[in-house]
């Protein structure tokens, strides 16, 4: 059991004697890049003579490894070379391709010669090479499937050594369904390897690899003849008809077409066969079982009459939790290069779907499923991981010693009250034995409804665990949401318009942030956002006068959303929203929020606003002779109103640059005298530096004035009502 690893040790904490124990194709199926590397490697040439040789299962095609090169002839017409392919014995080295082309290419004719090894124990030598100088009736090769080549020199044809591949058919398996000794009709001796025959049953290719000697595990017979029925119900489940695609004809449910590298281990290899298949791999009692994940009747109850305690319940992590599955595989229609198929389709309802059950968070992954030729396999295994990867909630527990009536992968049901399960369906993944005689058992969440090839199967779904989901965050409750238009001033004493947002946190702990987006209501961009952990929330960079949307959502401490929030009418339809001067967004409507126009107070008669248009009597807005407006579209350009109409104030040197002499601006600025500056009456500036800034020269008007170091606000009487400086 040395190199057999727990598919799952991390809630187990079980101290006692292993009974059980699986390898299961879900843990650690390879990742794409090392897939890619092994791709490059397997149709590449290479010349060593210490490489490890491959062993090839079904039908693939490969490059190989040049262990013998040799020259001769006259000039060196010949090129000898003995290219070795993978263990034998094979089945069929069928279509070579030299440089990519068949090598029945007539531009080859009369320049190669090859001969066909295929790895038989009692191969002889080759006839083409022997013809080389240094190749002897000893180099048969026993064992191994090679090519033995002469190319003949053709400057026009052969610019360097030639890159050969070759498409072949495996080895020759013993097949446990058709074991002689346990099968009535059975032809293959696990002893007679002339016995067994040319096969890509995925159950097949892992039983010849766990049994080899020369490059797998080695086991002998009696290390699975207890559980051979396992291993014959598995080889017929990966012979299952399935219609390839709708209206499309039968394929089988798994074939193995695999080159595998015996320089890895061999518990990496074994995995890689189990995830062609969606296998498990189980060790009990000496004995090695296998078992094709699938839907199977539960065979045992575990109900608080068998359960001592110690519960730990585990869900799914977000980083084990996918709503798309990239799998890559090698596409012979390709010219065996490596493609992909994905589950769902990007844009598809079903990817909808599942992303909005997500919260909108993109969960991918790629795997490679390195025994996996077929487009419609490789998408029905990332279909099956998908939705496994979802179906992931473990649970561990003590029970009595009626526990040992199951074995590890039967599906065992659970009813626990305290938890809200009534028969919910479970895999067994490892069985202890602890010296009180009790049993530690640790499940794995099984439902059924994704084990069928018929992806449209309906299949009544698993009962839904009743612990706190971590990857539910509570929605805010939208009636208590509040919106506040409000002036607020800077500290340079300008002001500015914000709104104050305010609502009833969610009775949810777990809530760490809440995001607030706005939108000008005849946008669909929600540019602006700000993120607090509490409320209320202060959204400025808005325009006075236009209106917004509100929208809220809350964030957990793992980084999990609540569904958005809007802050809307109850109209139902879009006239009704309309009419009340709202925006329908298609399903739901929006209320709009007015920013008010900023107003500052001036003399305590007139007013200056600030905004992007001109203001206008109506409303809460009654214009005075005198006021200011400044065009914040206009770079902050000065209007004066006259009691009629809006005049550029004059002299408005807003965002300009005086480069001219005085007496070339005097037109536009007023007169000027001798030795001082004077705009209108209105800004003085004297020789000697003192200034005079008044805002009216009338006298029937209330206005400002600045003059010998006095301020003073004087009233349409011509009574001051305020001075600073000079009380005499």
């Amino acid at each position: 059991m040395g190199w057999i690893s727990d598919a799952w040790d991390a809630v187990t904490d079980f101290a006692g004697d292993i009974v059980d124990t699986v390898v299961d194709w879900f843990v650690d199926i390879p990742e794409p890049p090392k897939a890619d590397e092994a791709q490059k490697g397997t149709l590449l040439n290479k010349q060593s003579n210490l490489a490890g040789i491959p062993v090839i299962y079904g039908q693939r095609k490969i490059g190989g490894t040049r262990v013998f090169v040799e020259t001769s002839g006259t000039d060196n017409t010949y090129l000898y070379i003995c290219l070795v392919l993978c263990e034998g014995e094979v089945e069929e080295i069928g279509d070579i391709y030299i440089n990519d082309v068949l090598s029945s290419d007539a531009k080859y004719s009369g320049l190669i010669s090859i001969d066909k090894k295929l790895g038989a124990d009692n191969q002889t030598v080759s006839t083409v090479l022997s013809a080389a100088p240094s190749w002897t009736s000893d180099h048969t090769l026993k064992g191994v499937a090679y090519l033995g080549m002469r190319f003949t020199w053709d400057r026009d044809v052969f610019g360097s050594i030639p890159d050969v591949t070759a498409v072949v058919k495996g080895r020759k398996c013993f097949n446990p369904a058709k074991d002689v000794d346990s099968t009535s009709l059975g032809t293959h001796d696990f002893d007679d390897p002339t016995t067994w025959e040319y096969t890509n049953n995925t159950a097949v290719c892992l039983f010849d690899y766990l049994t080899n000697s020369r490059y797998g595990k080695g086991l002998p017979r009696s290390a699975f003849e207890p559980e051979f029925d396992s291993w014959k119900a598995a080889v017929d489940f990966c012979d299952s008809a399935v219609p390839e695609y709708t209206g499309g004809g039968d394929i089988d449910l798994f074939d193995c077409n695999a080159v595998i590298d015996i320089t890895k281990t061999i518990i990496e290899n074994v995995k890689i066969l189990l995830s062609g298949m969606q296998g498990q791999l189980v060790y009990a009692q000496g004995v090695y079982k296998l078992i094709p994940e699938r839907d199977y009747a539960s065979s045992f109850s575990f109900t608080e009459d068998n359960i001592l305690g110690n519960i730990n319940v585990e869900g799914a992590k977000r980083r084990d939790k996918y709503n798309r599955v990239i799998a890559t595989f090698t596409n012979p229609e390709k010219n065996w290069q490596q493609d992909q198929v994905e589950y769902p389709e990007a844009g598809s309802s079903t990817y909808t779907t599942l992303l909005a059950e997500d919260e909108g968070f993109k969960l991918e992954t790629r795997i490679a499923l390195e025994t996996i030729t077929n487009a419609h396999q490789a998408r029905n295994i990332a279909y099956t991981a998908l939705y496994r990867s979802r179906a992931q909630l473990k649970c561990s527990f003590l029970a009595n010693i009626e526990a040992l009536k199951v074995a590890v992968g039967d599906i065992v049901d659970v009813t626990l009250t305290s938890l809200g399960w009534e028969a919910k369906e479970f895999r067994v993944m490892g069985l202890s034995l602890l010296p009180d005689g009790n049993v530690g058992v640790s499940l794995q969440e099984h439902d059924a409804t994704i084990y069928t090839w018929n992806e449209d199967a309906q299949i009544t779904a698993p009962a839904a665990t009743t612990l706190p989901d971590p990857f539910s965050v509570a929605n805010i409750n939208e009636s208590t949401i509040s919106v506040v238009s409000s002036e607020a001033i800077n500290d340079n004493g300008s002001s500015y318009q914000r709104f104050v947002i305010d609502w009833t946190e969610p009775n949810d702990n777990f809530i760490s942030d809440y995001v607030v987006q706005m939108k000008e209501a005849d946008s669909t961009d929600w540019k602006l956002k700000k993120t607090s952990d509490e409320p209320p929330v202060y959204m400025s960079d808005i325009t006075s006068g236009s209106d917004y949307n509100l929208r809220i959502k809350a964030i957990n401490s793992l980084g999990v959303s609540s569904n958005w929030v809007y802050f809307i009418d109850a109209s139902t339809n879009q006239t009704t929203c309309e009419a009340a001067g709202n925006t329908w967004d298609g399903t739901r409507c929006l209320v709009n929020i007015t920013a008010d126009a900023l107003t500052t107070a001036a003399g305590g008669g007139n007013t200056t606003y600030y905004q992007d248009d001109a203001p206008v009597n109506g409303g809460d807005i009654e214009l005075a002779t005198g006021d200011l407006w400044f065009d914040t579209n206009d770079n902050n350009k000065i209007y004066r109103y006259d009691g009629s109409s809006w005049a550029a104030a004059s002299g408005n040197l807003i965002n300009k640059t005086v480069t001219t002499g005085l007496s070339d601006i005097s037109t536009n600025m007023g007169s000027i005298d001798s030795g001082s500056l004077n705009i209108n009456d209105l800004f003085i500036v004297n020789s000697d530096g003192a200034v005079v800034m008044k805002s009216s020269t009338s006298t029937g008007v209330d206005r400002l004035v600045i003059e010998n170091n006095v301020i003073k606000v004087i009233d349409s009487n011509n009574v001051v009502r305020i001075q600073i400086g000079d009380l005499s």
